[in-house]
This record gives C-alpha cells, structure tokens and sequence, in this order.
C-alpha cells in the first residue's frame, strides 16, 4: 500500500518538504528547492476520509501527536486501523502547519501519482512568499553545521 499526501495550501505542501531544515536552522538551502514543484491536483471524489480534526476524534485515542510524529511505524498502524473501518484517507492537520493548514493522506496502491497535475508552481516561488522564511544559497552541499565558534 501506499499513501499520497496532499495538501489544502501551497504553503502547506511546502512546510511539510522544507520544515525539518527550516525548524533546525532558521532557514532553507536553495539547493533543497531545486527541481522541486507544487502541484494542484484534483482528488478522486469517493474518499471517506477519516478527520481527525473533528472533536470527537479525541474519544477514539487520536491526537495531533500522529500528525507529528517521525515514527511512521506509528501512522501506519492507524492507517491500516482507518482502512480496515472502510476509511480511504484521513483528514489531519499537517506537521509543519500549526496554523490553518489542513492535509488529506489518500491510501491507495504504492507508486508515483500517475494523474496529471491541475497545475503546477516551482517550490522555490511557494518558499519565496511565505513571511519569515530566508532562502540561502550554500553552494553544493544540501546540508551543513552551525556552530556558536568558528573552526
């Protein structure tokens, strides 16, 4: 099985790609924008989403804790639990979205989206209106160490 991420922003798909570098450094390496586009697609209309934004998804055991966790051991046990309820998708609120941002992760067969996107916006442009986040570029290397002193 696989799972296709999307997002209800632009802004929203792009946090999710440039959070961990972003929350880790205060900013994000050009190179990781590189080649990199945010697509508008158009969602299949049968899901029965599972929303876990609802109040009532409390009384079931959930918590943004699944939103947020990097134990994908975790999300997938309570994929396969909403799968199993007949769910095709849940309804969440993303990880590096503490705002309005909302997400649906769609279950389906493993594998590349094969629809072609509404359209399509590259990432760099998304990140470059998004208040509060600096763009750097670092050269080459795609990741690299702050320190307080120098060498």
């Amino acid at each position: 099985m696989g799972t296709c991420y999307v997002a209800n922003r632009a802004e929203g798909a792009a946090r999710e790609v440039i959070g961990p570098e972003f929350i880790s450094t205060g900013f994000v390496n050009r190179q990781l924008l590189k080649d990199r586009v945010v697509s508008t697609v158009l969602m299949p209309s049968d899901l029965t989403a599972a929303k876990l934004t609802a109040d009532g998804a409390f009384a079931f055991g959930v918590s943004n804790e699944l939103s947020a966790t990097s134990d994908y051991s975790i999300c997938q046990s309570w994929a396969a639990a909403f799968a199993s309820h007949g769910f095709t998708a849940i309804w969440y609120q993303p990880r590096f979205s503490p705002a309005k941002g909302r997400a649906v992760a769609v279950f389906g067969d493993a594998g590349a989206w094969t629809e072609k996107p509404h359209e399509t916006t590259s990432l760099e442009s998304v990140v470059e209106r998004m208040p509060g986040v600096t763009i750097v570029d670092t050269g080459k290397k795609n990741s690299f160490d702050i320190r307080d002193e120098p060498m």
